[in-house]
C-alpha cells in the first residue's frame, strides 16, 4: 500500500509541475536547436527521463538542474550530428568542387582542333610509311608541294596517267584509314 501511496504522490507532484516544466525545457531546447518539433521532441524525453528518476527527496532545484543537464545532453548530442554531418557535406561539396574545377580546367585546356590535327597528322604520316616510294613521292609532290600531275610527270619522267594513278591509290588508302575521322573533318573543315 506504501509504494502505491509513494506512486500516487509521485504522479500527482509530477503533473503539477509538468506544464511549467515542459515549458521550460521546450524553450530551452529551442533556443539551441531552432526547430520547434525537435524542440518539443526533446523536452518530452527530458520530462520522461525526470520521471523515471523521480525522487520526493530532491528539491525543485535539483529536478530542474538534473532536467536541464538532460535537456543539455540531448542538444549538444543533436548540434553535434549536425555538426558532424554538415563538415562530411562540406568535405563531399569540396570534392566535388575540386571535380569540377579539373573537368573545367581540361575542358579549357583542350583544344579539340588541335587534337584532332595531331591524330589525323599522325594517320597520314603512317599511312604514308606504308606506301610505295614511288606512290608516297608523287603524293607528298602533288598535295605538300602543290605540284600539278604534268609538273610531276615531267620532274620524274612517267606519264601523267601514271602521277593519276599513284595519287589515287594514295588517296583512297588515306579515306581507309581516316574513314572515322571524316566526321571530324568535315565538321571542323566544312
Amino acid at each position: 500500500m506504501e509504494l502505491h501511496k509513494d506512486t500516487l504522490s509521485k504522479t500527482i507532484t509530477f503533473s503539477e509541475n509538468y506544464p511549467d516544466y515542459f515549458h521550460r525545457s521546450f524553450v530551452y531546447a529551442q533556443s539551441y536547436l531552432h526547430d520547434q518539433h525537435l524542440s518539443e521532441d526533446i523536452a518530452s524525453e527530458a520530462l520522461i527521463k525526470l520521471w523515471e528518476n523521480w525522487d520526493e527527496s530532491y528539491t525543485t532545484v535539483q529536478r530542474k538542474a538534473f532536467l536541464l543537464t538532460i535537456i543539455r545532453n540531448k542538444c549538444l548530442d543533436h548540434l553535434r550530428k549536425i555538426q558532424v554531418n554538415t563538415k562530411t557535406h562540406e568535405e563531399l561539396t569540396e570534392i566535388s568542387q575540386r571535380e569540377l574545377v579539373f573537368r573545367i580546367s581540361l575542358l579549357e585546356s583542350t583544344v579539340p582542333q588541335e587534337l584532332f590535327i595531331s591524330d589525323i597528322q599522325k594517320i597520314v604520316d603512317n599511312t604514308l610509311k606504308q606506301l610505295p616510294e614511288q606512290t608516297r613521292l608523287i603524293f607528298k609532290l602533288s598535295r605538300i608541294d602543290n605540284k600539278s600531275a604534268n609538273e610531276i610527270a615531267g620532274e620524274l619522267g612517267i606519264s601523267i596517267k601514271s602521277v593519276e594513278y599513284h595519287i589515287t591509290k594514295s588517296l583512297s588508302l588515306l579515306r581507309k584509314k581516316l574513314k572515322d575521322y571524316l566526321p571530324v573533318i568535315l565538321f571542323l573543315y566544312a
